[in-house]
């Protein structure tokens, strides 16, 4: 009996991680707990566009167009886990793909928001003068000393904030989820989705959405529909 080799080897098949999501009701109230704390506008950011991590610690003032209320992505903060806590981060003027480098409208409410980090960095630069750190200089995500926020701080204080409010898990990935989750709910085209999030291959797109059972019945609905006369 002839047989193909190829049939002896166990198929590769992608893990699909969950991830968990929140709904618009879990990210008010997150809105409601972060007011005023250093990453109240990477999750505002975070929630609204659904940038990767990366794209939001790489945001530099000279990628917003106040006046015409648009902003690009074309720069990222990279973390590395070293040894020993030894992390370090870099940038790269280089999106995660092709479809990465991206441009958005600029929402009044995010608009307002960065302009007043923007006006509390100029103030932190005369209050700390020569102890300024200005090697970020440009950078939104600053704290009051100049030093970046770090990548894995935002994610770091998310879940520490998280665990002190008893609220339901969620990790800035997990609002990139959230933010496809919600527009696929409301209507938006998968491949339009796939422009927003920046997704190479719209596979991933698809799994980054989710749907729930008001969508389920809704498309049971369509199909009944469509064999109402057959019967």
């Amino acid at each position: 009996m002839r047989y193909n080799p190829t049939d002896l080897i166990e198929p590769i098949v992608e893990e699909v991680v969950e991830v968990d999501t929140y709904n618009k009701a879990d990210i008010m109230k997150l809105f409601e707990i972060l007011k005023e704390d250093p990453i109240e506008l990477p999750t505002y950011i975070d929630a609204y566009y659904g940038l990767r991590r990366s794209e939001i610690i790489g945001l530099r003032k000279q990628v917003f167009d106040f006046e015409n209320n648009n902003f690009i992505i074309n720069h990222v903060a990279i973390q590395t886990d070293g040894k020993k806590n030894k992390e370090k981060v870099y940038f790269k003027d280089k999106t995660k793909s092709k479809k990465g480098y991206r441009s958005f409208p600029l929402l009044p409410e995010i608009k307002t928001m960065i302009i007043k980090k923007l006006e509390r960095i100029e103030e932190c630069k005369k209050i700390f003068g020569n102890s300024y750190n200005y090697k970020y200089d440009g950078y939104i995500f600053v704290h009051d000393n100049g030093d970046i926020m770090q990548p894995n701080y935002f994610t770091k204080r998310l879940e520490k904030i998280i665990k002190r409010y008893n609220l339901k898990k969620i990790t800035p990935h997990g609002l990139r989820h959230s933010n496809a989750t919600l527009l696929h709910l409301q209507g938006v085209d998968i491949r339009d989705l796939q422009d927003w999030l920046g997704h190479e291959s719209i596979s991933s797109t698809n799994r980054y959405t989710r749907s729930d059972y008001k969508k389920q019945v809704a498309t049971a609905n369509v199909v009944e529909k469509i064999f109402e006369n057959l019967l």
